[in-house]
């Protein structure tokens, strides 16, 4: 198995903080987001890259050589370029080989163990899982209805959600599922692994949840930052 942490994006939505720094080196305490994903990352003693882009390279750099991590560069320079998620996911197999994938969003702050994760992976698909407890909230994310721990539908930013169990950014893909990229990205959406899930759901691919509490936050405005160190700054 590889890890592949995500940190390809533009992170529009917080411009100006985010014009010229990543999202994932934006601080939390302490630490930066990047950091607190790597020290839970390394704990599993596995291969681990960073996926990033052109632009941002040279943040990322120092960070790989800190931590004795690998990147993937992405050539692009700007947001209309991007790969996307699942477009750098592609890249990353054509580069190191179709692999069991752990990936992680690069923008993610959650506070369940990796060890415990991964100890819940049986071969198939597995998303880590988490109630944010407002229909309304829900709507933002890829919805998830569970019967014990299998997905048995799944709805990526739904207009009318089924659950407020929603699906975080940290995923097992197994080799077999991460042979079907060309065949998604033929007409697929490039950017969210949500809309990916949800293709393998309808084909019949099994998919495996793992559900956690305590907290978890997507870095994607400028509010769910501003949760997310206060959350952090009191631990």
């Amino acid at each position: 198995m590889k890890v592949l942490i995500m940190a390809g994006g533009y992170a529009t939505r917080l411009w100006p903080i985010t014009k010229d720094n990543p999202k994932a080196l934006l601080p939390v305490g302490e630490k930066r987001i990047i950091d607190h994903i790597l020290e839970k990352v390394l704990r599993l003693d596995l291969p681990v890259y960073i996926s990033t882009n052109r632009f941002f390279e040279s943040h990322f750099r120092p960070i790989a050589e800190e931590y004795g991590v690998e990147l993937i560069v992405e050539d692009t320079l700007h947001e209309e370029e991007k790969l996307g998620t699942i477009g750098a996911m592609k890249k990353a197999v054509e580069e190191l080989g179709l692999d069991d994938y752990l990936l992680i969003a690069g923008d993610n702050l959650f506070s369940f163990s990796l060890e415990d994760f991964l100890a819940r992976h049986s071969g198939d698909t597995l998303i880590a899982v988490y109630d944010v407890g407002d229909l309304e909230l829900a709507k933002r994310y890829g919805v998830v209805v569970l019967e014990g721990d299998r997905v048995v539908a799944f709805e990526e930013k739904p207009a009318q959600p089924r659950s407020t169990l929603i699906s975080t950014g940290v995923y097992v893909f197994p080799k077999r599922v991460m042979g079907l990229l060309d065949d998604y990205l033929s007409n697929g959406n490039r950017d969210s692994p949500g809309y990916f899930v949800q293709w393998l759901l309808a084909r019949g691919e099994p998919i495996k949840a793992y559900r956690f509490s305590e907290y978890w936050y997507d870095i994607g405005s400028a509010d769910s930052y501003l949760e997310a160190l206060r959350t952090l700054l009191k631990e």
